[in-house]
């Protein structure tokens, strides 16, 4: 618009990161795929040809404001100084209200790939949706971290987190020498002090942790815990019957 000076602020998260966050939030909802599946479909995470190229085209690529979106990089250490900063140049205005907590909660990976099983059984949809805010609640009791934003997920795969991290990696040096006048194009900072190979992996659900989830959802959402209990017995006696799969490695459930 003429006469009207617009200077987008863009927060690019590292590709591997970006990808576990939506992943984790379609499981929250109804997907059922696996990590790999989800990969897979994402379409580009290259956040020159996807988010930067587009912005630039309308508005300069001179008025683009990029920041990374990591902690260490933060003003202050939060994003809501760093906005104002990117803003205004100065300091979260006093007053505004922060939030003290989280919004919108990640799970933990145990509890991701139970629901993920769970959005494979043939139970209500409203059900499935019913059972995140349990699952956020079963995360926040027994893996504080997985609370935390800007906590590294384990639930993807070592060799598919190189190969996504590799496949960027050009894409990512330029946006910081382009944008953030970075002659080295080292856009995320964590992920260069971090080591792949020494990242603890998810080991997976075992029959313990599904029976401790399965407790858990029994005594904090028992209705749809019936609703599940008795579609996995059923399930159970079906071979040919949709969400199967998911049924036989649930069954231990079915012992409390």
């Amino acid at each position: 618009m003429h006469g009207i000076d617009i200077r987008p602020i863009v927060y690019l998260r590292i590709q591997d990161q970006y990808l576990v966050s939506r992943f984790n939030q379609d499981v929250k909802a109804l997907y059922a795929g696996t990590v790999e599946e989800y990969a897979a479909q994402a379409g580009s995470l290259d956040c020159k040809a996807t988010i930067l190229q587009g912005w630039s085209e309308a508005c300069g690529q001179e008025n683009i404001i990029v920041r990374p979106y990591e902690k260490t990089q933060f003003q202050n250490g939060t994003i809501f100084d760093d906005f104002f900063f990117s803003v205004f140049g100065q300091q979260t205005l006093p007053y505004f209200q922060i939030p003290q907590r989280e919004e919108n909660t990640r799970l933990s990976a145990a509890a991701i790939e139970f629901k993920r099983l769970i959005n494979n059984l043939p139970i209500s949809d409203r059900s499935k949706w019913s059972l995140a805010p349990t699952m956020q609640r079963y995360s926040a009791q027994t893996n504080t971290t997985s609370q935390q934003v800007f906590v590294r997920h384990s639930s993807l795969p070592t060799q598919l987190k190189k190969e996504i991290l590799s496949t960027y990696h050009a894409s990512n040096q330029w946006i910081a020498s382009t944008y953030l006048n970075r002659p080295e194009g080292e856009l995320f900072y964590e992920h260069s002090n971090i080591d792949i190979e020494d990242e603890q992996p998810y080991e997976g659900l075992t029959p313990d942790r599904i029976g401790e989830i399965a407790a858990f959802i029994a005594s904090d959402a028992s209705k749809i815990w019936d609703e599940i209990r008795v579609t996995i017995e059923q399930l159970g006696a079906s071979p040919d019957s949709k969400g199967y799969r998911a049924a036989v490695k649930l069954q231990v459930v079915l012992n409390l």
